[in-house]
């Protein structure tokens, strides 16, 4: 009978002295547009801090099978992000929220990154350039009756009221953060990607 030497190796984990990582992204939503996926994050910095997070998944062709968008397979490091402290997802906030869809024409710099909103007519074009490069996603209204409605837009504000929430507190309680978010809206779905960046 032969015998496998495994070292005393069994279930032996190497982060954290055999600890569970701590999650410290969380996600709040995601938005699909018209040409990519427009991701909203809260991240707990383990340097201090708390950021909302947004970041684009480029569409980069159709699936023959099913017409359906194929999107890149990139980490999140690789793709351009904005990382907006308290006082940048205010701003940002605060813009969608005063500026009819229509007449949006604005970009946030914050700092390293950019956050860029162009309307036509309805729908809305958001550009986020960052170190990795620049990212666009278009963001359709919906007509229903004489009126169109971007959906996608409001859920946006909707997503960075709750970002803003947390950076706000300058912390995030884990435990209750898929609770919140799961009744003011969100996903409630965590992240499993540690860091963003």
């Amino acid at each position: 009978m032969a015998f496998n030497n495994f070292n005393g190796n069994f279930n032996n984990n190497s982060n954290n002295g055999g600890e569970p990582k701590k999650k410290s992204n969380f996600r709040v939503g995601k938005l699909y547009g018209a040409d990519g996926i427009l991701d909203v994050s809260v991240w707990n910095s383990d340097k201090g801090g708390v950021y909302c997070i947004l970041n684009i998944k480029q569409a980069v062709g159709k699936d023959p099978s099913t017409g359906m968008n194929v999107y890149e397979q990139k980490m999140p490091n690789e793709l351009p992000s904005v990382f907006m402290n308290v006082e940048a997802v205010r701003t940002v906030l605060e813009y969608l929220k005063m500026t009819p869809v229509d007449q949006l024409n604005g970009k946030y710099d914050a700092g390293q990154s950019s956050i860029e909103f162009t309307s036509s007519g309805a729908d809305v074009k958001i550009t986020l350039t960052g170190k990795a490069g620049t990212r666009t996603i278009t963001l359709k209204a919906n007509t229903i009756g004489n009126k169109n409605i971007n959906s996608s837009m409001l859920n946006l504000i909707d997503f960075l009221e709750i970002g803003f929430k947390y950076t706000k507190l300058a912390k995030l309680d884990t435990e209750a953060f898929g609770n919140v978010l799961t009744s003011e809206g969100g996903t409630g779905e965590a992240n499993d990607e540690a860091a963003p960046f």
